[in-house]
């Protein structure tokens, strides 16, 4: 009988963290916990998703010589979609509102300040926006650049090949159509709509407050 492997099999931590690895995130703890929230939160596609956005923002940015908060831009990238998956998701609002939302208490407890929140926020709450949102700061416009050129192929063309590596990394599958179906559920609300299409001005109340919370207040 053959000896058993000695080989140790990677853990789900420690596969999540290579995949972020991969998706040339940061190898900070932050991140590798973040990680572990939306793996748990999402199925293979939306996860693929996130990664492939941050692959391809991080490329954009190489290429253009764009520099960025690189955990910053990670938190945007991770949280970006949460929204659309329970408990975050919600009925009465756009789901870039629930997602930022949902990353702002996460970066709190880890002692973010304002300074490094609400640009993310904003990045998320912009990012289904036709065109990046440069003057919102790096990582609005390139959450935006990564995932519109992941879903539609946007821009592309300026980063050839890109596209066909990031899929080869982190399959693609059924996200196209499962991505359009979530979109679908969130136009058919005039609500929703706008808080995607127009958001400034229909974000939740206080949704960018960090005034109650003390590691917020030193920016």
């Amino acid at each position: 009988m053959a000896a058993p492997s000695l080989v140790p099999i990677p853990s789900a931590r420690g596969r999540t963290m290579d995949a972020l690895l991969r998706a040339q995130m940061p190898d900070t703890r932050i991140v590798a916990e973040a990680g572990a929230l939306v793996r748990a939160a999402f199925d293979d596609r939306l996860f693929h998703h996130t990664l492939r956005t941050h692959f391809l923002a991080r490329r954009y940015a190489e290429r253009f010589g764009i520099r960025c908060d690189p955990e910053q831009l990670a938190m945007a990238c991770l949280f970006h979609d949460l929204g659309l998956v329970a408990p975050q998701y919600r009925a009465d609002r756009a789901f870039t509102f629930s997602s930022s939302g949902a990353m702002k208490p996460f970066l709190l407890a880890r002692g973010w300040t304002a300074a490094r929140i609400v640009p993310a926020m904003e990045a998320i709450d912009f990012h289904m926006q036709l065109l990046p949102r440069w003057e919102l700061g790096e990582t609005a416009g390139l959450l935006q650049v990564g995932a519109w050129m992941d879903v539609t192929g946007l821009r592309s063309r300026r980063l050839p090949g890109a596209v066909r590596e990031a899929r080869a990394q982190f399959r693609r599958g059924s996200f196209f159509w499962q991505f359009n179906a979530c979109l679908a559920g969130q136009l058919v609300s005039p609500r929703r709509a706008l808080g995607l299409l127009a958001p400034r001005g229909r974000e939740p109340a206080g949704h960018y407050g960090c005034e109650a919370h003390r590691p917020c207040l030193a920016a």
